[in-house]
């Protein structure tokens, strides 16, 4: 996300260093490197989009056309083969992409997956009897956008979230075809309710402050962020890793950079 902001993103393990990065907040800083030391300097230059919001971490800046996925679902669950776009996001699209390209053999396996899609979760909010949090959910949005101070906005996004996840499974002749499905796919019957928080939670999870800041930056109101779920059976794996496709450290495309972890 950083690097799509174009934002470089560190970690800083010295509290000397942190210390001198926080008595700079709020200010414009230039970074140097000397003697292999990273120095901080107030800079004298003057930067033309300076704003009042960018104080609270907000910034007014649009960027970024958000793409009209409609109000409805086209099921309220989705095999592999039925993602598509505007109806499940870029991860289920790329773990439909990949398995065409997994060629058929013993040794290489690819996890069975499927997906709730975007506009599921305004579908249980729909319902009466989740009516009361679903307003609840909108007053507080509402608030979220007259409110100034960062601590009040994060406070507010917390009661979102937290409403999000007591959302409640009403069964009926759609919901039923969800629940059935997990229980095929392996949850045991008596793990459903738990198996419901897991999908709230990602619903929920548009109403992280980390999120909320890195949306508002490129102009996107929480209305507009729709959530699906990928769902996907756990592989007991001996190694985990994270490939690259394009070197991150060099910007080389014509690099495969991989970090495995056993």
């Amino acid at each position: 996300r950083a690097r799509n902001l174009n934002v470089p993103f560190a970690v800083c393990f010295n509290e000397n260093k942190s210390n001198e990065i926080l008595r700079l907040l709020w200010q414009n800083v230039e970074v140097n490197i000397n003697n292999q030391e990273l120095v901080f300097t107030k800079s004298i230059k003057e930067y033309n989009n300076k704003d009042k919001n960018e104080e609270k971490g907000i910034s007014a800046n649009k960027k970024i056309k958000v793409a009209d996925i409609g109000k409805e679902y086209k099921k309220i669950f989705l095999e592999m083969d039925e993602f598509e776009k505007n109806c499940v996001g870029a991860k289920s699209l790329n773990t439909k992409n990949i398995l065409g390209k997994v060629p058929n053999c013993e040794w290489l396996k690819y996890p069975e997956s499927f997906a709730v899609p975007f506009n599921v979760n305004e579908y249980f909010l729909s319902l009466k009897e989740n009516k009361d949090i679903k307003e609840e959910i909108e007053e507080y949005i509402t608030k979220i956008k007259l409110a100034r101070k960062p601590d009040i906005i994060k406070d507010l996004l917390e009661k979102c979230k937290n409403f999000t996840i007591q959302i409640k499974y009403i069964e009926n002749s759609e919901t039923i075809k969800l629940k059935n499905k997990l229980i095929s796919f392996g949850i045991k019957p008596e793990q459903f309710d738990s198996a419901f928080t897991s999908i709230k939670t990602v619903w929920a999870s548009k109403f992280n402050e980390r999120v909320f800041i890195a949306t508002n930056k490129v102009g996107i109101d929480l209305e507009q962020i729709k959530m699906s779920v990928l769902i996907q059976k756990i592989i007991p794996a001996d190694y985990a890793y994270v490939i690259h496709t394009r070197n991150p450290t060099n910007n080389s495309n014509k690099e495969i950079f991989a970090e495995v972890v056993s």
